[in-house]
């Protein structure tokens, strides 16, 4: 007779949630150096890291839109991973799993191109609305004169 599947025990996370936080933001690839890093600076909740993200992000050597995803969403993405019932930020940690390590680079890419586009979309956005005061022009610049 064959045994049923049985679904594995939950790993003991070093930092509670660090993993939906992180896939949240697309960045789960940084989970071993996050808690290592942690470990090192004595962090033992989510809240912590966040607080502490900018070095965090230096100190793992993230790109640069990777940094500005921690320091501008990392709150708004603590407060609703910490608002999610155990058994869904579960699922959402389990839902982002490659242990594989391969296909990472192409994709972290892709998703570096795709926010730049989304920030630049962002400006373009803010700049156009009419409900807010423009920014003073800059003044305009001497033509040199025709030859």
């Amino acid at each position: 007779p064959a045994k049923a599947p049985t679904k594995a025990a939950p790993v003991k996370e070093v930092i509670p949630r660090l993993r939906a936080w992180l896939a949240k933001l697309q960045l789960e690839h940084y989970l071993a150096a996050a808690e290592q890093w942690a470990e090192e600076q004595g962090a033992v909740s989510l809240e912590e890291l966040v607080e502490f993200g900018e070095d965090m992000a230096k100190d793992l050597k993230m790109k640069a839109l990777e940094r500005k995803r921690v320091v501008e969403q990392g709150e708004a993405v603590f407060k609703e991973v910490e608002a999610m019932p155990d058994e869904v930020a579960e699922v959402a940690d389990s839902d982002h799993d490659n242990d594989d390590g391969e296909g990472d680079d192409g994709d972290d890419d892709f998703h570096e191109g795709r926010n730049a586009q989304l920030d630049t979309e962002r400006d373009i956005a803010a700049l156009s609305r009419v409900d807010v005061e423009p920014p003073d022009p800059e003044p305009p610049r001497a033509r040199p004169a025709p030859a």
